[in-house]
């Protein structure tokens, strides 16, 4: 997903545009709880096994506060509802901007 988020950033960037990519990690919820793993075989434990004995013996306090990545990303998006609301606001501006443009042909020209 990030490559991808990535990628799509680069189109609309001269327009303007943003694209934001929230990776926020692991966090302490409730989704442990009802986690069900199947153990690797033979040929993954030295690497995938390793890793959820590690994994796993982690104490709680090792993981982030999902209150505060639940934060971040309501000031992502109320940055982006401000942004938004702008937009229209802007429009007519960037019309009359881009009508002024040689060559340019308009409704209310016509």
């Amino acid at each position: 997903m990030e490559l991808i988020s990535e990628a799509l950033a680069l189109e609309p960037a001269p327009t303007g545009v943003t694209v934001t990519v929230i990776e926020p990690g692991t966090f302490v919820t409730e989704f442990a709880s009802s986690l069900r793993v199947v153990a690797p075989d033979e040929v993954y434990e030295p690497t995938v096994g390793a890793f959820l004995t590690t994994f796993t013996g982690l104490p709680p306090e090792a993981f982030g506060d999902p209150e505060a990545v639940a934060d971040a990303i309501m000031a992502v998006f109320a940055d982006a509802v401000e942004h938004i609301r702008a937009s229209p606001k802007a429009r007519p501006a960037e019309l009359d901007r881009r009508e002024s443009f040689p060559g340019a042909t308009t409704a209310r020209g016509a």
